[in-house]
């Protein structure tokens, strides 16, 4: 995982608001003093508030009523007028060689300040993290991420405390009046990883939720603000380099070759996913159906398999424990560890990998870039043997 700090002004008004849209507000100002006390918060609580946008917009006079009321109700901003604020494309923010060129699915955590200093998040004493379960464009929700397109289908009328949490923890509506987003307040916990510590009080609540009320509650995305510098932190997987469909290109009907086509669905499936359980799955399932077709022509052509990339990973800041291994080697390793621990729900004397705690919701995601390369290569490689023997049809 590659920390980097990426540094963006915090919310003043919009340039183009027009005159009597910016007078309208500032007749609507409340002072910071005032407004620190309408919350009820802390000088240091206040601040991150402030500074993360959490608050909406502001000005040198204060802070609108309309930004303080959202927060008070929703535990954040809904607001269309205050636009999107989106994580930055990795490939365009980082020096070659580093993080942007890491494979897909690759886990970078992003740091975003006004900063200058990126020290000055080492002086937190607390932090305030949300889970977002509807995405939430002005607070940095991850691009390559599916979720559902509206609200969910679980109405929540008002702010509700989690009685028995470990941590004080929330669940709040959006503007429609449906469940949207879990916050948790550490605010006296500086925390190793707030980031794990919030997901293991969140996930098993939203658990029990989805399976009292059958409802999916899938997580779009998270932050965590720390208190008192404001400073946001999220994690962002990485997403594939991209491509464009020239002119000249064909477009096929379908993989040319129907041995390979389950394969290729597969891959489809599984890369258009972002929950790292089914990813991890669904690209397992790829390379075995990938290998036992290749097994199948070396029987029928009795000779050499075609490889246009070896199967080996290479040296990349991703695969270093895995470096210069075979593929076969890394798969058999994940094997038992993984592969089995996720498929299934019982096994003797160990509990199932799942995502009711951060743990192995982190390890999984650090696996699935392995998986996908593996499936990748292998689906290229095959590709190019049955090429080999096909006269007639291109791959």
């Amino acid at each position: 995982m590659v920390t980097r700090s990426v540094g963006e002004g915090v919310g003043f008004m919009k340039a183009g608001q027009t005159a009597e849209k910016r007078s309208e507000e500032a007749r609507e100002l409340l002072s910071f003093e005032t407004a620190m006390h309408k919350i009820g918060a802390p000088k240091e609580v206040f601040n991150a508030l402030v500074v993360s946008g959490l608050l909406g917009d502001y000005t040198e006079h204060g802070i609108p009523t309309v930004g303080i009321e959202h927060f008070e109700r929703f535990g954040t901003q809904w607001r269309p007028e205050l636009g999107e604020r989106l994580p930055p494309d990795l490939d365009l923010s980082f020096p070659q060689g580093f993080a942007g060129h890491q494979p897909p699915n690759t886990y970078t955590q992003i740091q975003i300040s006004p900063y200058t200093n990126p020290q000055v998040v080492d002086s937190d004493t607390g932090w305030i993290s949300q889970f977002y379960l509807r995405p939430n464009r002005y607070f940095y929700p991850d691009r390559g991420a599916l979720a559902l397109i509206g609200p969910l289908f679980l109405e929540l009328g008002a702010r509700r405390e989690v009685e028995g949490a470990t941590l004080p923890t929330y669940l709040y509506p959006d503007p429609s009046g449906f469940l949207a987003m879990a916050l948790v307040n550490g605010l006296s916990k500086p925390g190793h990883n707030p980031f794990e510590i919030a997901y293991d009080i969140v996930v098993p609540i939203l658990d029990e939720l989805s399976a009292r009320y059958d409802q999916p509650l899938p997580i779009a995305h998270s932050l965590v603000v720390g208190v008192p510098s404001g400073v946001i932190t999220i994690d962002v997987s990485k997403h594939p380099k991209r491509r464009a469909i020239a002119a000249a290109d064909s477009i096929l009907v379908g993989c040319p070759y129907p041995e390979l086509q389950d394969a290729v669905a597969l891959y489809r499936e599984g890369i258009s996913s972002n929950n790292p359980f089914h990813q991890f799955l669904t690209l397992w399932r790829v390379y075995e159906n990938a290998t036992k077709i290749r097994g199948e022509w070396r029987k029928q052509h009795k000779r050499k398999d075609t490889r246009v990339c070896e199967e080996v990973f290479p040296d990349l800041f991703a695969f270093e424990p895995v470096k210069g291994q075979t593929f076969d080697h890394v798969k058999q390793n994940l094997s038992d560890a993984y592969r089995n621990a996720i498929a299934h729900g019982g096994l003797s004397g160990n509990r199932p990998r799942t995502g009711r705690c951060a743990s192995d919701y982190v390890d999984v995601c650090t696996k699935v870039p392995l998986l996908r390369y593996m499936a990748h290569v292998l689906l290229e490689n095959v590709r190019a043997t049955l090429s080999s023997t096909t006269a007639g049809r291109s791959a």
